[in-house]
């Protein structure tokens, strides 16, 4: 075969594999979104896991701003950022805040639906604070809240990005 004939067989084979950015996933675990990019279960995972940090981060900041930053739908969308700016807009009518004086978080456990356009995870938050006048002077005793939470995230396209979707506290 000439090398014309080669170059035109696999420019035709790469452009017939192509067509599509759909996303297929195969039996091993991996999800393909072209034939050059493949997400693995492992970076599923992790992108669950980045999801929940920062939807942690974000949660933290508003409690003490009563502010959602216009970058929050990076991390948390749907019903849990209604929740989220909800919840804020009480703290502002209130003219109250809180202030973290201790935070563990962590999480307990991940589930990847058998799609992987979703996941659910279970994390243990133990905090310590504060409620706070705006002027940051104290309104109150310390508080000790230790929840766990159920949290549903949605997977953004063929991406290995996740997001916040739904918390449910659970006992």
């Amino acid at each position: 075969m000439s090398r014309l004939a080669t170059l035109v067989l696999a420019v035709a084979l790469l452009a017939a594999g192509c067509g599509s950015a759909s996303g297929t996933t195969t039996s091993a675990g991996t999800t393909t979104t072209s034939p050059a990019v493949v997400v693995t279960a492992s970076d599923l995972r992790n992108g669950v896991t980045a999801a929940l940090r920062e939807d942690h981060k974000l949660a933290l900041r508003v409690l003490w701003t009563n502010v959602v930053p216009l970058t929050a739908t990076r991390s948390t969308r749907g019903p849990a950022l209604a929740g989220m700016r909800a919840s804020a807009k009480g703290r502002q009518k209130e003219q109250i805040r809180v202030r973290m004086l201790h935070d563990s978080y962590r999480i307990i456990s991940i589930q990847l639906d058998p799609a992987y356009t979703s996941a659910t995870a279970i994390a243990q938050s133990n905090q310590n604070l504060r409620l706070a006048h705006l002027d940051g002077r104290a309104a109150g005793p310390a508080t000790e809240v230790n929840e766990r939470a159920r949290i549903d995230l949605h997977r953004i396209g063929t991406s290995s990005h996740f997001v916040v979707w739904r918390l449910t506290v659970v006992k």
